[in-house]
């Protein structure tokens, strides 16, 4: 929570963040990997490896919407 605390400390705009926020931020951050590692995962078992590799997350942001926001970031 103290990694995820100063982060938010990081922005000027932000004077103070609640435990509450903190705690709703790492959760939420918690998902969100989860749900891609899960995905990529899939993809990994599909194309019959055990290994899951750059390509799987490409593939991920490519065909899931909800992760086109990653689009060109593994470049």
């Amino acid at each position: 929570m103290a990694r995820i605390r100063t982060l938010i400390k990081v922005d000027p705009h932000v004077t103070i963040a609640s435990q509450e926020s903190v705690f709703l931020i790492a959760k939420a951050t918690e998902l969100f990997v989860d749900s891609l590692a899960k995905n990529m995962y899939r993809i990994t078992q599909q194309q019959k490896r055990k290994t899951i590799q750059k390509k799987d997350l490409e593939a991920v942001i490519e065909v899931m919407d909800e992760f086109a926001f990653l689009d060109g970031t593994t470049e």
